[in-house]
């Protein structure tokens, strides 16, 4: 019987032990996130997005696709403006698939909200349609920046962009679809740059005096036709 006894204790306590690991063990907290297959898509190329949430959303948390010039602030404006939409349903990971069409627009986004009435922006990423068969990236070392402040942006091409290809800045609400209109707007010192034939490279900006949501963007050339190559959202706050 004693025997029995102390063969039973450690088998007693893993088992204890299991069961309070069980009991502590919590659930995974996913980061909000969102990963394109492409940022550079053609036109009807399937898109699949990997997402991850935050366990406890609505279960009418969203992912939609709309123009990129689409207010981020507004969770019932972004559902009316949809190309594409889908509810989370409580899903905390995943990939939904689209094809990305042209809608007047070469630029995208693709956000994740919390709840279609109210809901807050929890991630968004996005991408350009490539029609030329060119396309650019543009990298920053973070995405708010205080009045003033100087930005060194990195930039690559797929192939060798002509002289007067240039990357400037200029307010996410302004359409993409006019270049050389863009180009005036974003004049001032260190706000606007020519690419001169390079490939790739580091530009050094000024970010605009006025907080607000904006925009560095890459035109393939100077006139209002020319096919926009990449662009990216940051923010200017005090």
């Amino acid at each position: 019987m004693r025997r029995w006894t102390l063969l039973r204790c450690p088998l007693l306590i893993a088992l204890l032990f299991g069961l309070a690991s069980i009991a502590l063990a919590k659930p995974v907290a996913h980061t909000p996130t969102l990963k394109l297959s492409t940022t550079h898509p053609k036109i009807d190329e399937l898109v699949e997005v990997a997402f991850t949430a935050p366990a406890g959303l609505p279960a009418d948390a969203f992912i939609v696709v709309v123009q990129a010039t689409v207010n981020p602030d507004d969770a019932v404006l972004n559902m009316k403006e949809q190309i594409v939409f889908q509810r989370l349903g409580g899903r905390t990971s995943g990939t939904i698939g689209f094809n990305a069409r042209y809608n007047a627009e070469q630029a995208y986004d693709v956000r994740m909200f919390s709840s279609e009435t109210r809901g807050k922006l929890l991630a968004e990423t996005s991408y350009v349609l490539n029609a030329h068969n060119i396309y650019g990236d543009i990298t920053l070392p973070k995405r708010v920046f205080k009045p003033g402040e100087r930005i060194a942006l990195s930039y690559e091409v797929s192939d060798v962009p002509e002289q007067k290809a240039w990357i400037g800045i200029v307010a996410t609400s302004l359409s993409h679809y006019h270049g050389e209109s863009n180009k005036y707007v974003t004049a001032g010192p260190n706000r606007f740059h020519y690419l001169n034939g390079r490939q790739k490279g580091t530009l050094t900006f000024l970010a605009p005096d006025t907080p607000g949501r904006y925009d560095f963007r890459m035109y393939a050339w100077d006139d209002t036709v020319a096919p926009e190559l990449a662009f990216v959202h940051f923010y200017v706050r005090k």
